[in-house]
C-alpha cells in the first residue's frame, strides 16, 4: 500500500494572510498598552500600525490560506489480498494460492508451468513467458467463476489469468457415490492439477492469436493431454472416440457452424452438447497431429484455423479418423470375442468333467467341443495388443486336442502332462486379461462392437 499523507497537526500554523497579521498587531498593541498606559503619543502611533481597513484592492496581494491536504482514498485490495492467499514468483510464474494448500500441489502447478514454457514453443510454435495463477480452494473457485462458466470444468481463463480448483469435485453426476469420486480423487489428484494447469497455460499463451474458440480449446485439451501419464491420456482418447461414434451415428455430431460459435456456453442446447463442442475440438486436433504429426497442429495455430474450413476438417478430417479403429480398439474387439470364448469354454469344461467321470469315456466324441474352441480364436483378429492372449488360448486348446488323442490311445501318463501343460499356458491367459480389460474395454462391448465393424 502507498502512505497516506498526514494533514498538519492542530496549533502548527498556515502561512499569514492579512487577517492574521491583523490578530498579530492587536497582540502586540495590548502588550504596549500594559506598559506604556496613558502616554497618549505611542497610543496615536501604535493605532496608526493597526491592520487598515481595506478600500480597494490591496497593494500587494495576501498570501492564501492552504488547507490541509485531505487523506488518499484506501487503495482497493488485490483478488489475492481479499482471499488471503499466499504469493510467490518464481521463473515468470506469480501463484497465488490458500495457506493451507499442500505444498506438494504447489510444486505441481510450479513443475507444470516449467514443462509448458518448454512443450508450447516446440508443439505449438508459442511462448509462454510469465503467468498469474490462482490455486483455489472449492469455495472461492466457484465464487469467482460465478455462473460464467460450466460447473464441471475445473479450471478458468479470463483477462490473462488463470483460476484452478485446487481440490476438484464436480466432475461426476450424483449418481456416482461420494466414497468413490474421493477414493479417485485421491489417486488421480496429481494428474488432475498438472492437465488443468497445462490447459489454462495453453489459453494464456494463445491469447494474443484471438483463435476461434474450437481451436482454442482444442488446442488446450492437446497440450493438457500431453501433460497427463500415458495410460491416462491414452484412455481419454478412447472414450471421446466412442463418445463421438455414437454421436455421429445418432446424427449429433456438432455442426460446422455450432463449432464456429464464440459463444458456446450459452449457444449450446445442453450441458451434453457442450461436452460434444469441447470432445470434437479436441479430436480435430488430435486427427489433425494423428494425420500429419505436429506440423499440422502448428499450421493450424499459424493460420489461426483457416488453412482449412471447420467443415471440411469434420468430413475430410475427422469422421473418417473415427471410422479407422486404432490398435486399442482393435484389441479391444479381440478382448470380446475373447469373453464369448471363455463362455465357451466353461461349457466345453463342464463337458469335459461329465465324460471323464462317465464309467466309458468316449475321448474322440470330445473333438467337436475343442474345434469349435479353435475355431473362435481362428475367427479373432491377429497381431493386435492383446495377441499373446489369444495365442496362449489358443496354443491351450491345441495340447488339450493332443492331449484327447493320448487318451483315446489309452496313454495316459502322456496325456496326463499334455493336459497339465494346456492347463497351464489357460490359466497364464486368464491371468493376462484382466490387465488387458482394464486398459482396453472402455465401453461396454455391445457399443464397442455396433461402432467397429
Amino acid at each position: 500500500m502507498g502512505d497516506t499523507p498526514i494533514p498538519p497537526s492542530e496549533g502548527t500554523p498556515s502561512p499569514l494572510s492579512s487577517s492574521t497579521s491583523g490578530v498579530f498587531v492587536q497582540s502586540l498593541f495590548n502588550s504596549l498598552l500594559r506598559r506604556l498606559a496613558g502616554t497618549v503619543v505611542l497610543l496615536s502611533i501604535l493605532a496608526s500600525c493597526s491592520a487598515p481597513q481595506p478600500t480597494g484592492a490591496p497593494a500587494s496581494s495576501p498570501s492564501p490560506t492552504v488547507a490541509p491536504p485531505s487523506p488518499s482514498a484506501t487503495p482497493t485490495p488485490t483478488l489475492a489480498q481479499r482471499l488471503d492467499l499466499t504469493s510467490a514468483t518464481t521463473q515468470g510464474l506469480t501463484l497465488h494460492y490458500a495457506p493451507t494448500t499442500a505444498p506438494i500441489q504447489v510444486q505441481w502447478v510450479v513443475d507444470t508451468y516449467a514443462r509448458a514454457k518448454e512443450l508450447l514453443p516446440t508443439t505449438l510454435a508459442v511462448p509462454l513467458t510469465e503467468a498469474t495463477v490462482y490455486l483455489l480452494d472449492q469455495e472461492a473457485y466457484t465464487q469467482i467463476i460465478g455462473g460464467n462458466h460450466p460447473e464441471w470444468t475445473q479450471g478458468y481463463f479470463r483477462e490473462g489469468e488463470a483460476y484452478i480448483n485446487r481440490a476438484p469435485s464436480l466432475i461426476w453426476d450424483e449418481s456416482v457415490p461420494e466414497e468413490e469420486r474421493q477414493g479417485w480423487l485421491g489417486l488421480h489428484i496429481k494428474e488432475i492439477t498438472q492437465m488443468i494447469t497445462a490447459h489454462e497455460l495453453t489459453h494464456l499463451a494463445l491469447r494474443e492469436h484471438r483463435l476461434p474458440r474450437w481451436l482454442d480449446e482444442g488446442l488446450a485439451q492437446y497440450v493438457e493431454a500431453k501433460m497427463a501419464p500415458p495410460e491416462s491420456a491414452a484412455r481419454l482418447l478412447l472414450q471421446r472416440r466412442y463418445k463421438l461414434r455414437a454421436a455421429m451415428i445418432a446424427g449429433l455430431l456438432p455442426t460446422a457452424a455450432q463449432l464456429a460459435s464464440p459463444n458456446w456456453a450459452t449457444d449450446a442446447q445442453g450441458e451434453a452438447d457442450l461436452h460434444l463442442l469441447y470432445d470434437v475440438s479436441a479430436l480435430i486436433v488430435q486427427a489433425v497431429a494423428g494425420q500429419q504429426q505436429e506440423d499440422g497442429v502448428r499450421r493450424l495455430v499459424a493460420s489461426r484455423g483457416a488453412e482449412t474450413p471447420v467443415d471440411a476438417l469434420l468430413r475430410q478430417t475427422l469422421q473418417p479418423w473415427l471410422n479407422t479403429p486404432l490398435p486399442e480398439e482393435q484389441a479391444a474387439l479381440v478382448l470380446c470375442g475373447l469373453n464369448r470364448f471363455l463362455a465357451l469354454k466353461d461349457q466345453a469344461t463342464d463337458a469335459w468333467d461329465k465324460m471323464v467321470d462317465s464309467p466309458t469315456p468316449v475321448y474322440l466324441g470330445f473333438q467337436t467341443w475343442l474345434q469349435l474352441l479353435a475355431a473362435d480364436l481362428d475367427g479373432l483378429p491377429a497381431d493386435t495388443l492383446v495377441e499373446e492372449i489369444r495365442a496362449t488360448y489358443a496354443n491351450s486348446v491345441a495340447w488339450w486336442n493332443e492331449a484327447l488323442e493320448s487318451y483315446s490311445q489309452g496313454d495316459f501318463l502322456t496325456g496326463n502332462r499334455l493336459f497339465r501343460l494346456s492347463t497351464t499356458l489357460s490359466n497364464t491367459a486368464n491371468h493376462l486379461l484382466p490387465q488387458a480389460w482394464g486398459v482396453y474395454l472402455i465401453v461396454p462391448c455391445p457399443l464397442l462392437e455396433a461402432q467397429l465393424p
